[in-house]
């Protein structure tokens, strides 16, 4: 999944801060030295939407929260070696989890029941790539699973809508019908899961399980969080479409099909939905086993709730 889009960076400006007192590389904090001197110790709500905004890296923002410093070229002489001790200790800290929590999200997103040669298994598994690189993406600015949610289910009807010919103003009521919460497509799903044979079990598959299930059940993990505030979870909406907008980027460029593009997005929604509600894991292992019968069936019941006239 990993490839050369991941962890784009952005210009920075303004002072830096050290994110490795050592040596080698440096984030930078977009606020001049005087705001940066007037911040309080404690990270409120309205203090992480500042440095989010400012694009201060997360593992910085973690380190300000445990440890009430904010180390600054100018302010790393008047720390002492323990405050920097502790500051160092805690950024390792933080991106080790941070890297337990990427190859999570890898194996989670993974596109596991697509290995054909063809061209269009290659086209899936690129589009699958790209999908997966936009949570990375998401993931390394602590754009929450919740956001990613809203995003794929965003880009799910919008190509379902799309591939049904709705017209806007249908799409919009078809949107208010279904709802945010999409509890009657859950529940139709709920019915496939019970209807379908239990996923094929073997011990590569019992390892895979296992290492998700620890994986969403790590404390402090990244895998369904909520943003800590409805500031956040507000701010957290256009980083996360231009994440997913970039991975539509370059689908298209690579000519994937929208029926593609449908089904991967509806996977990504359902594998986020299953994360974020803490539903069981079996229960998306046995639907993905299953995808092209599941995504059948509530194409087949969306269309009865778009109407004669655009089925």
């Amino acid at each position: 999944m990993t490839n050369g889009h991941h962890r784009r960076m952005r210009g920075k400006e303004g002072i830096h801060l050290i994110s490795n007192p050592e040596g080698g590389d440096e984030a930078a904090l977009a606020i001049s030295a005087a705001e940066a001197a007037g911040l309080s110790q404690e990270l409120t709500d309205e203090l992480r939407l500042v440095f989010r905004r400012a694009q201060v890296s997360p593992d910085l923002m973690y380190a300000f929260t445990k440890t009430g410093l904010l180390v600054t070229e100018d302010s790393r002489d008047r720390i002492s070696p323990a405050q920097l001790s502790e500051w160092k200790r805690t950024l390792g800290a933080y991106r080790r989890r941070a890297e337990v929590d990427s190859r999570a999200i890898e194996l989670c997103y993974s596109l596991r029941h697509e290995r054909g040669r063809s061209d269009l298994s290659q086209k899936r598994r690129f589009a699958a790539s790209e999908l997966g690189v936009a949570v990375l993406n998401a993931f390394d600015e602590e754009v929450s699973s919740f956001a990613m949610e809203g995003a794929f289910l965003n880009a799910w009807l919008t190509y379902a809508f799309r591939r049904m010919r709705v017209p806007t103003d249908e799409a919009e009521r078809l949107r208010r019908t279904f709802g945010k919460e999409m509890k009657e497509i859950l529940a139709l799903l709920e019915q496939n899961c019970d209807d379908l044979p239990s996923p094929t079990r073997s011990a590569a598959f019992d390892k895979r399980v296992a290492r998700i299930e620890a994986a969403r059940a790590a404390p402090e993990t990244w895998l369904g969080r909520p943003p800590a505030s409805k500031g956040e979870a507000e701010w957290e909406v256009e980083p996360a479409f231009e994440h997913l907008q970039s991975a539509i980027s370059f689908c298209n460029a690579a000519q994937v099909p929208d029926d593609v593009m449908e089904a991967l997005f509806f996977r990504f929604w359902l594998r986020t939905r299953v994360i974020n509600d803490r539903m069981p894991e079996v229960f998306f292992q046995t639907l993905d086993e299953h995808w092209d019968q599941v995504q059948a069936r509530v194409q087949s019941h969306m269309a009865r709730h778009s109407g004669p006239t655009f089925q």
